[in-house]
């Protein structure tokens, strides 16, 4: 998943990005996850998770924790031009609800 991150709002996202990937990896079938933030300011952030097969991927998104996670996106929103890749069984991107 890919986010912009507004000017000022980067301590906000980062501690928003680190819950979603925590509370992500307590998730039966979570097999790890990376935060790339970038180098250059106004480039987007991107949020990646790996779960063991497509229905461990399917319950995370499902969730309700993954629900009130993104309830509240303040500062930060959907990357222009972010696509959603769905659950595969090697890699997930969460799906981008925020706009």
């Amino acid at each position: 998943m890919a986010r912009r991150v507004e000017p000022g709002h980067e301590a906000a996202s980062d501690s928003w990005a680190k819950g979603i990937l925590d509370s992500a990896a307590t998730f039966p079938g979570h097999r790890g996850y990376g935060l790339f933030t970038p180098f250059r300011w106004r480039r987007p952030w991107f949020l990646v998770h790996r779960f063991r097969d497509a229905e461990a991927c399917r319950a995370w998104q499902d969730s309700p924790e993954r629900a009130a996670r993104f309830a509240d996106c303040q500062g930060h929103g959907a990357s222009p031009g972010s696509v959603d890749t769905g659950c595969y069984a090697a890699v997930a991107r969460v799906t981008d609800l925020c706009s």
